[in-house]
């Protein structure tokens, strides 16, 4: 019996779901390419934006769409429709580590390691929470708050517009928040 290994992957920095068989690649030379399940291209996009220069990373979105950072700005962009719906500035030389979004679609959060933005589906900025200690995960909740943890604590966010945050408790470990429901 004969093995043969197929290294793929080496050359991508971040690949999102576009549809259930497609995905965007962002490779090495920060292109972003549309591809099918089995990582064969099926075409280059081209993002239409004025001063656009460097694209740092690619986050999941709804259907047909991705978020893309770049040049402390984060951005949705249609691939349908080849143009940029919305656009958030991100705080200056700040890299954005995970994008969450709630189960609705109608809020999500953009994390970075020290700081959590909280936007709505249109871009308006709900809450801000900049944090002392490493932010490391966290998840919407069926209510839209977002239930998170830094290395020294687990926190939550609400999604309304009291802006209100809080600490449910103080912990010795890091935890990773991947769940979150009521009991």
């Amino acid at each position: 019996m004969n093995c043969v290994l197929e290294k793929r992957g080496d050359n991508t920095l971040g690949a999102v779901f576009i549809s259930k068989d497609k995905m965007c690649v962002l490779d090495m030379n920060r292109e972003i390419a549309v591809c099918n399940l089995d990582g064969g291209n099926l075409k280059k996009v081209q993002i239409n934006k004025k001063g656009l220069t460097k694209i740092e990373s690619i986050f999941p979105a709804p259907l047909g769409r991705i978020l893309i950072h770049a040049d402390d700005c984060l951005f949705m962009y249609d691939l349908a429709s080849r143009k940029v719906l919305n656009e958030l500035p991100i705080p200056e030389s700040s890299v954005v580590k995970q994008v969450q979004w709630s189960q609705s679609l109608s809020h999500f959060v953009v994390i970075s390691s020290t700081w959590i933005m909280m936007v709505t589906k249109s871009f308006d900025v709900v809450n801000t929470v900049k944090e002392g200690a490493k932010v490391k995960s966290g998840c919407f909740d069926e209510n839209n708050t977002f239930v998170y943890s830094t290395s020294t604590h687990l926190k939550y966010m609400f999604s309304t517009d009291c802006k209100n945050t809080g600490t449910f408790k103080s912990i010795d470990q890091p935890v990773y928040v991947s769940f979150f429901m009521k009991n």
